[in-house]
């Protein structure tokens, strides 16, 4: 309790010093609130803090196919081009509209105001991040608490430094506005706090900015002229009970900046996760989802993240209302009498003066007209099947792949990352990893170009301390390291944001294909929350995350580290995803940390192809051989295992144990190579002492 107290104390009299440094600065004009985000702020009254957020993906998020007639399109040129009307690219995924809106404002010379971001915090002292972009001028920030609860915020740029407001307004000590000039295109970040944290509190941000997103809805129906993604024409609001493809397009931002995702807030503590937005041609609504399904009348709100022209990241915040169609559809006529039957089914006489059908194979309704849809695939009225991605026929029991995401990796740009915990106790490990860098240089000597750029992140603090920076040769990285080494600061606790730093680097940084992520300490995650969106981003780039928890010391009151916990199970996770791994040191075994450090990227990142075997929680579930299939591309197979009391044995593909190097036996971690192999399929099995 009289940490928090000195912590609060700390706080106000930093913001005191901002408001007496800048009591002379001309105020900024800033308009008034505009409509959205008065809805806004009524939306999230419905909100209610000591509930949990509800995900809703599945119930608002319907993948439906184009109907581009990719199924009858497969003939032997399939993705070597697309000859179907109306859609390009190599196998038809992107649609050209039929006609071009023209009659929507694409350019607009001023600058106006433009809701950015807002976040929802149950306890009110958790970071958040702001991405500031080049179009972005003056803005503001607001902050509301309920009740009485003075809140108040700081901003920090992606140094640390304070970024000091021009003018702060208060109103009955529950909310308080923050009004800062223009600033640099970045990230930064938003830190709030309250007499009462746990009382929760809402943050608003809005700017002034010459760019903005307009969205829309193409409604489905059953007798769609032009298929809603060839759409140009979308309607301002949604209908309760329809499926409707989600249109958007960018004002005032230069190729390629882009739209990438769109997230959707509902009443009541609902929303979803991310989706992301797919190209069309032709249209100027040029980013489309297919397709949103709106199950709840009333007002939502959707979240827009892209990349302006010169890649910094953006936020748009836009409402929109389901309502209930004024114009239903009309009421099916009555099913007439069955007299034949469909798709090999056999016509029975019911005796009565009726028939039925007996139908066979995925087949079903009155005449067997009706297709099963396996794969999450949606039943038409028609009787036909919307496939999922990935799969096609009259059933969508057939997979069909589609190439990546589209997003472009420079594969020979390889860029290790390290994200890093830095405070005073784990000096040690900081000044063994830039020893240990030097030695790898060294080993990378005749391939600088894999050992040419890097990337570090650290943090400490739950965000106290978040900068980045790009790294271009080895001995800059390892005096900073050294100089991170000295520090003083031992603050920070058992529990740290672990995935909130990763998803910085994540962000910042351009990493090659799969060049490795390090993320190095001694706390626990305590964002684990954020474990999907940091997958999510980590699959543009499929690098491998090893996760490397040191064990802190006795001192400092933490509690030995539970597997079971779901900050340890998201880094289990995450670490499967990527084909990483999550490595326990023990505080007795900082001493060698640096040996395991040099080995483990010495033998895995050099032209590697990782593959990912398995994990259990008790050996004896593993499976009993696992088996590798070696070509003449092999030069030398590494074995990275963790675990406790474990050994390894090889087999050659004439049944000989083979012979291989240890090179780094500890507690919990293991390292093994193999160099000089044979063709032929390798078995290898763990044995659990």
């Amino acid at each position: 309790m009289k940490v928090v107290t000195a912590c609060k104390l700390s706080l106000l009299s930093l913001l005191a010093l901002i408001l007496y440094t800048n009591a002379n600065i001309e105020e900024i004009k800033f308009p008034g609130n505009h409509e959205e985000f008065e809805l806004l702020k009524k939306f999230h009254e419905t909100w209610d803090n000591s509930k949990p957020l509800k995900y809703v993906d599945h119930e608002v998020f319907v993948d439906v196919p184009l109907k581009n007639n990719a199924a009858t399109n497969l003939g032997g040129n399939y993705g070597e081009g697309c000859d179907v009307p109306g859609y390009t690219g190599q196998y038809c995924e992107s649609p050209i509209c039929a006609n071009t809106n023209l009659d929507e404002d694409n350019h607009s010379q001023d600058p106006t105001d433009v809701m950015i971001d807002f976040g929802h915090y149950p306890v009110c002292n958790v970071p958040m991040p702001l991405y500031y972009d080049v179009s972005m001028l003056s803005f503001k920030v607001e902050i509301h608490a309920g009740g009485a609860h003075s809140p108040i915020m700081v901003l920090y740029n992606s140094t640390g430094a304070i970024i000091a407001p021009s003018k702060v307004e208060q109103f009955e000590m529950s909310r308080v506005i923050y009004y800062f000039t223009p600033q640099q295109p970045g990230v930064y970040q938003l830190s709030p706090n309250t007499d009462i944290p746990s009382s929760g509190c809402y943050i608003y941000v809005n700017s002034l900015a010459y760019s903005n997103i307009h969205m829309g809805f193409i409604p489905h129906t059953a007798n769609d002229l032009i298929a809603p993604e060839r759409n140009d024409s979308p309607n301002t609001r949604s209908y309760q009970g329809q499926l409707n493809t989600i249109v958007a397009h960018p004002i005032n931002i230069r190729y390629p900046g882009n739209i990438a995702t769109v997230a959707l807030y509902e009443q009541f503590n609902l929303l979803t996760r991310p989706q992301k937005l797919a190209p069309r041609y032709g249209c100027e609504f040029n980013h489309f989802y297919n397709a949103f399904y709106c199950y709840r009348t009333g007002t939502y709100f959707a979240k827009f993240t892209g990349y302006d022209f010169f890649g910094n990241k953006y936020k748009r915040v836009k409402a929109f209302v389901c309502e209930v169609n004024p114009h239903p559809p009309t009421v099916a006529p009555p099913t007439p009498p069955v007299t034949s039957c469909q798709n090999n089914g056999t016509l029975i006489d019911n005796g009565d003066g009726t028939s039925s059908c007996f139908c066979v194979g995925p087949f079903s309704g009155p005449a067997c007209g009706v297709a099963t849809c396996y794969n999450g695939a949606l039943a038409l009225p028609d009787g036909t099947c919307q496939c999922t991605d990935n799969f096609m026929g009259p059933n969508c029991a057939d997979v069909l792949c589609f190439p990546d995401s589209g997003i472009t990796i420079q594969e020979e740009f390889y860029t290790p990352i390290f994200v890093i915990r830095v405070r005073s106790q784990l000096r040690t490990i900081l000044q063994q990893i830039s020893t240990q860098l030097n030695n790898l240089n060294t080993f990378f000597q005749n391939d600088p170009k894999w050992f040419s750029h890097f990337g570090v992140v650290i943090f400490n603090n739950n965000g106290t301390t978040l900068p980045s920076k790009f790294y271009d040769n080895v001995a800059d990285l390892s005096d900073d390291l050294l100089a991170y080494s000295a520090t003083a600061d031992n603050t920070g606790g058992c529990f740290d944001m672990t995935f909130e730093a990763l998803d910085i680097a994540l962000n910042v940084f351009i990493l090659g294909n799969k060049s490795p992520i390090y993320v190095i300490s001694d706390a626990l995650p305590s964002d684990p929350d954020y474990l999907e969106l940091t997958s999510e981003l980590d699959s543009f780039y499929l690098s491998p995350i090893y996760f490397i928890q040191l064990e802190p010391s006795v001192a400092s009151g933490c509690q030995a580290f539970d597997y079971y916990t779901p900050g340890w199970r998201a880094l289990e996770t995450l670490a499967m995803r990527s084909s990483g791994n999550v490595f326990f040191i023990a505080n007795n075994e900082y001493g060698t940390f640096g040996t395991f450090f040099y080995q483990h990227m010495a033998n895995t990142y050099f032209m590697s192809e990782l593959m990912y075997v398995d994990t259990q929680r008790v050996c004896a579930n593993q499976p009993k051989y696992i088996f590798v299939g070696i070509d003449g591309d092999f030069h030398q197979l590494t074995v990275v295992a963790t675990g406790v009391g474990l050994s390894l044995q090889l087999t050659t593909p004439e049944g000989n144990n083979a012979q291989f190097d240890t090179l780094y036996i500890s507690q919990n971690n293991y390292m093994w190579r193999l160099r000089g192999l044979e063709k032929g399929n390798w078995q290898s099995k763990f044995i659990n002492t």
